[in-house]
């Protein structure tokens, strides 16, 4: 299958109408450089045609009304790049593209199609770091400022003069009126309809005197521009630079002062002098969008800056707030060893109120002031999500990033879906592509589900890393809860195949729980190849939060497979052993979920209480028996 052909029928089928839409509308977050850098087959987004495929797919699947678009002009123009590693090469490849179309007007012209805004999603708290930073080894995911490289001190600085890498010290007006300025010109150059103001930053690990590390800085170590420094001695008398009680390193120290606590507000003063500045030099006719935390302070890794919500809010400089924007993973034991009061780190989040706790203290006074509030949801979106938005009042909608094109068949929660104290399998017949992106081919599993509910189970295709060769296996991974090493906890049991799986070839791979025998069993072409003993007194974790994947990682939807995959079935009956691929019809005994994808998408057997859906494009390939198999494009090698 050519995956760089795309029909018209499939644009006619994707496309959205937008008068059909609800009231109220997603953001869908574009990074068209990584799509190009990472995607596969129609996502990759290499011409004008596929970059309309994606986003009609999008906006119908998703009810998207805004598009926030990544444009990676500002680096290739106001940027010096690393060479090296993945930005060098990323950069390399976005520049031979660039050649052949100009994808920030593809982008524009499928929005005014669509009828959907077109905003630019503009970071300007990310002016990276030197590819040498003093006295340290090269780093190779690089990028710096040219403004920044010739005028450090518009970066933020600490007591002791050393400069945060990229962040920018808004208490100096020349830094504030440097990004006005540029936002204002990328916005009329790219004829946008608004800007996406983020304060997600890459650099916040960077200083002048120190190397990448996983994790912030102190939260209370910068913050110490001379701007600010004079602006806080006028108000309270006090010299913030010889004080000890706003060294963090000093046992004067006093983070919890009310002295400390006015100077991170300051600091957060600043923030809105800047958001003020870009309203007004925006003008009332385009939209500007901010995301923010949804906690009290800026947080990882900015640091201990305070986010005056209710003030922000009453000020209607914005139309709309991206709640929960956060900067790379950080363990919340580091953030509350940082010194973090509040801080939003994807999966760590500390101290910060829900969206429905933010939505219930300031949902009313954003409506006042005609600001519209949006949670921030990386990957999954689930149809349930749009009518949770639409029975919730304040809830405008959600901000989705890193979406996929590859076709994901999805059942919703069903108990016929999940592992049962009795007998539970799970069975597929796929071909590999030889790729270095296997994907799991079937998901109920999500990681960050909580250990009290336990992460689920998935059959998948994948590289043995640690055994010579790396040779390709089928593994099937469930949660138990039991005694495991002297003590009660989750626990997940992988099964791996003995036998190596080869690319380009048809397999059957499954896998049988079985609680009457106390195993876990792994098949490969109805042959038995592995059994792992359950430990005594262990049960099956329930885990009814997440969606039944086909082709890809259920807890994000962006793992996809590469490969075909021509039918599947969930049973609450042991796999039979034949010694070949079986040949089902779905009326067996025991069937719960029986898909055959010859041509169709859609289950022959499904649960009564589970909802159907697809996302993504539908693309066949030849199946077994004559067959079209569903296809997944091929990925890297």
């Amino acid at each position: 299958m050519n995956w760089k052909k795309l029909c018209l029928s499939a644009l006619a089928a994707a496309a959205v109408s937008t008068a059909a839409a609800t009231e109220k509308g997603n953001i869908l977050s574009l990074s068209l450089g990584d799509m190009y850098a990472t995607g596969r087959g129609a996502e990759k987004m290499d011409s004008p045609e596929a970059v309309e495929l994606g986003i009609k797919t999008w906006a119908k699947q998703y009810n998207i009304n805004i598009v926030n678009w990544r444009f990676n002009d500002e680096h290739m123009e106001n940027f010096s790049m690393s060479d090296k590693g993945y930005v060098g090469w990323q950069m390399r490849e976005y520049a031979a593209m660039r050649k052949r179309f100009d994808d920030n007007k593809a982008g524009l012209e499928v929005c005014r199609k669509l009828g959907l805004k077109f905003i630019l999603n503009f970071t300007f708290n990310d002016g990276g770091w030197p590819q040498n930073p003093d006295g340290f080894r090269r780093v190779y995911y690089c990028y710096q400022d040219k403004a920044l490289i010739a005028n450090p001190e518009l970066q933020e600085v600490d007591k002791r003069g050393v400069y945060h890498y990229g962040y920018l010290d808004l208490s100096n007006p020349v830094a504030r009126k440097l990004m006005v300025d540029r936002i204002v010109m990328w916005c009329d150059r790219l004829q946008a309809d608004g800007i996406y103001l983020n304060t997600r930053s890459h650099s916040g690990v960077y200083s002048q005197d120190r190397n990448y590390k996983p994790g912030p800085h102190h939260a209370d170590r910068f913050g110490f521009g001379k701007n600010l420094v004079a602006e806080y001695q006028k108000r309270y008398g006090i010299d913030i630079m010889t004080d000890e009680r706003f060294d963090y390193q000093s046992d004067k120290f006093a983070p919890d002062s009310v002295e400390v606590e006015n100077w991170r507000k300051l600091r957060g003063e600043y923030f809105e002098i800047f958001y003020k500045e870009v309203r007004e030099a925006l003008g009332k006719d385009k939209m500007l969008i901010l995301a923010l935390p949804l906690g009290n302070y800026m947080g990882s890794s900015g640091g201990n800056i305070f986010v005056d919500h209710e003030k922000i809010l009453k000020s209607g400089i914005a139309d709309g707030i991206v709640l929960g924007s956060s900067s790379g993973y950080v363990p919340e034991k580091l953030q509350r060893k940082l010194g973090y009061l509040s801080s939003e780190a994807h999966e760590a989040n500390y101290n910060v109120p829900t969206f429905a706790e933010y939505l219930k203290k300031y949902g009313q006074l954003a409506a006042d002031n005609k600001v519209k509030l949006y949670s921030n949801q990386r990957t999954v979106f689930r149809k349930a999500d749009q009518q949770v938005i639409e029975n919730t009042p304040y809830h405008e909608g959600i901000t989705l990033h890193l979406l996929t094109l590859q076709p994901h068949p999805i059942l919703s929660d069903s108990a016929d879906l999940r592992p049962t104290q009795g007998v539970f399998s799970a069975e597929a017949v796929v071909k590999p592509y030889k790729t270095d992106r296997l994907g799991e081919v079937l998901s109920k599993y999500d990681h960050r589900v909580p250990r009290d509910m336990g992460r689920g189970w998935a059959l998948s295709c994948q590289f043995e890393k640690y055994n010579k060769g790396n040779p390709m296996r089928a593994v099937f991974r469930v949660n138990l809860y039991g005694r495991f090493n002297n003590r009660m906890q989750h626990k997940d049991i992988a099964v791996w195949s003995k036998s190596e799986l080869k690319f380009d070839e048809y397999v059957c791979i499954g896998g049988t729980v079985d609680m009457e025998k106390n195993e876990i069993r792994l098949y490969v072409n109805g042959k038995l190849e592995n059994t792992v003993a359950i430990p005594e007194n262990a049960v099956l974790t329930q885990n009814n939060t997440t969606d039944f994947t086909i082709g890809c990682y259920s807890g994000t939807r962006t793992s996809a497979f590469s490969g075909l995959i021509d039918w599947v079935r969930i049973s609450h009956a042991p796999i039979v052993e034949s010694g070949s691929i079986p040949a089902y019809t779905g009326k067996e005994a025991g069937t719960k979920v029986f898909y055959r994808f010859d041509g169709t998408v859609k289950p022959l057997v499904k649960p009564a209480d589970s909802e159907f859906d697809f996302i993504g494009v539908e693309q066949f390939g030849s199946g077994i028996k004559g067959g079209k198999a569903l296809e997944y494009a091929r990925g890297a090698l």
